[in-house]
């Protein structure tokens, strides 16, 4: 389980593997281009992400 549960934060680029979005991504990481509709299509796919990753590791 908890080979698992260090897996899915990697996966979701959660702390303390969120090294892809550096310290000089300071507003936004790489997503700063984007707004409005494709920021908050974004935005769902990474809450549907984790939501997911919940539903397994509670099962």
């Amino acid at each position: 389980a908890m080979i698992f549960f260090i897996a899915a934060l990697a996966e979701l680029n959660r702390a303390p593997f969120d090294i892809p979005v550096g310290e000089s991504e300071v507003a936004g990481g790489p997503f700063i281009e984007y707004s409005g509709i494709r920021w908050s299509m974004f935005q769902l796919a990474e809450y549907a992400a984790i939501f997911v990753m919940s539903i397994v590791f509670a099962s």
